[in-house]
């Protein structure tokens, strides 16, 4: 989903930038906006990973991701929709951080090594194939 949230951005006609009369750069700005919502996901999964524990932790980002990617189509304002954004990119990465330390601590090392090659590399050719659509 992140690679299509700038298209998303200009769909919906969210402006999260100071000068909102140059549009195209405000597109990017406006991404940068939301992909820097990562931090503090990554903040807080740091932070509560080892107090909650990881089999609570991964199933709320999850569910709570899944609301704020819905609710970016259900509510009416642009900055409303901007938050959404924000607030799916900080959720997912948390389920994504809790995920790489549940594999880590479930398969052996070689396993997870020929799947992380796999896999980067056949993310990498979906990214690049999905730019066009």
């Amino acid at each position: 989903l992140n690679t299509w949230i700038p298209t998303l951005l200009k769909k919906k006609e969210v402006h999260l930038c100071l000068d909102k009369s140059d549009a195209e750069n405000c597109l990017y700005q406006s991404a940068l906006v939301v992909a820097l919502a990562a931090a503090p996901g990554n903040a807080l999964a740091l932070a509560i990973v080892d107090s909650v524990g990881r089999n609570k932790v991964l199933p709320a980002s999850l569910l709570l991701s899944t609301l704020s990617a819905l609710g970016a189509s259900w509510v009416g304002t642009p900055g409303l929709v901007g938050l959404m954004f924000c607030l799916f990119n900080g959720l997912s990465v948390m389920a994504w951080n809790v995920l790489d330390a549940l594999s880590s601590e479930l398969f052996p090392t070689f396993l997870r090594a020929i799947a992380l090659g796999f896999l980067s590399s056949l993310g990498r050719i979906a990214a690049a194939a999905a730019q066009p659509a």
